[in-house]
């Protein structure tokens, strides 16, 4: 176990950095080596500074938390990302722990187990505070990150027009609509949603609602 352990927090709201580096302040262990209040910011400050473990938000300006993790471990391999978010739903959780992160830890947590969180992650553990209503395995977790990785990759198969198709046909644009938009026409468009259906193993349109829900194209409130 290190005796010293760095730290950076990347947060985009002031009071919530100010809350961290309070509460951090009873674990002599760790030392808060900057702060950044968005993810390009944050990303630059962390290959320079090469902290142990950068603690981040998901939503923010630019780069949110997801892709900022993900960008981080390509960078940092050996640097540890913990998510602090507001988000408890499993969609966000599985984003968060298939693009990289040991830990994720509620914004409402208590600064006792904020800290236990953050302790857990720089002793090389993996830590998940109440992430749900319900109690949920990390079985089941490890499930949902896999059908969303694998939806993912999935969507990201198709061409640039067709996931630009796509996005056009989840926001209820008809074919005419969508044709005018992209400046093509809507045989186009209807070539391209047969592609689209092919390409991602789907048949009615109520599945590709329902895909486009998992990939985020269709804001959840979760």
């Amino acid at each position: 176990m290190k005796d010293h352990t760095t730290l950076l927090i990347i947060d985009d709201h002031p009071l919530f950095r100010e809350g961290l580096k309070s509460i951090m302040k009873f674990a002599p262990r760790f030392e808060i080596i900057g702060e950044a209040n968005d993810g390009l910011t944050g990303l630059t400050l962390a290959t320079e500074l090469k902290p142990d473990i950068i603690l981040t938000n998901i939503s923010m300006l630019g780069i949110d938390g997801i892709e900022l993790t993900r960008r981080l471990k390509t960078l940092l391999p050996e640097s540890k990302v913990v998510i602090l978010s507001t988000h408890s739903g499993l969609t966000h959780i599985s984003l968060a722990m298939h693009a990289g992160a040991s830990g994720y830890l509620l914004k409402s947590s208590s600064p006792a187990k904020v800290l236990e969180g953050i302790t857990a992650v720089a002793n090389n553990q993996t830590f998940m505070d109440r992430i749900s209503s319900q109690s949920i395995s990390s079985e089941t977790l490890s499930i949902k990150v896999l059908e969303h990785y694998e939806t993912q990759r999935a969507y990201e198969n198709l061409t640039p027009r067709e996931q630009q198709v796509m996005r056009g046909l989840v926001e209820e644009t008809t074919h005419q609509q969508l044709a005018e938009k992209l400046s093509i026409t809507t045989k186009t468009v209807e070539n391209h949603r047969s592609n689209i259906m092919r390409k991602l193993a789907l048949k009615r349109e109520i599945e590709l609602i329902r895909f486009a829900a998992q990939i985020g194209l269709i804001k959840t409130n979760t």
